[in-house]
């Protein structure tokens, strides 16, 4: 969940992973143009934070707690979000386009305003596939 020119030039330099990004000692990052120490320092932390909510699902040992291509790949999702979803149940795309707002601000945190749009962008492929 990063901005795709940053993402470009990480996927140029040969990282390909959340868990690289965590790792990768700073001074190879320092060695790559135009990232300074703030961002480094933000895409550390976001990977992170990425990490540790896979190990929280995964330690929870829920059936479903890895989220589909689907729930991942979908518009406006993060991985953080997608792995809380799918630790608590909404695995899929579908799963989520099932539930109700305020289900979904219960269940996650994230305002409604943001939840009624990851519902409504779900639902969307419903009507897509009916065309």
């Amino acid at each position: 969940d990063v901005d795709e020119e940053i993402a470009l030039v990480l996927v140029q330099e040969g990282v390909t992973s959340v868990d690289e990004i965590a790792y990768i000692p700073l001074e190879e990052f320092n060695q790559i143009q135009d990232f300074d120490e703030e961002l480094v320092e933000a895409l550390r932390a976001r990977a992170e934070e990425v990490m540790r909510t896979r190990e929280i699902v995964s330690d929870n040992g829920k059936a479903g707690s890895t989220p589909a291509a689907d729930l991942l790949g979908m518009e406006g999702m993060d991985e953080i979000l997608a792995y809380r979803l799918a630790g608590a149940g909404v695995p899929t795309r579908d799963d989520l386009a099932d539930l109700a707002t305020d289900e979904l601000v219960e269940m996650t945190g994230i305002d409604s305003d943001r939840a009624a749009e990851l519902i409504m962008t779900a639902r969307a492929a419903w009507f897509e596939e009916e065309s």
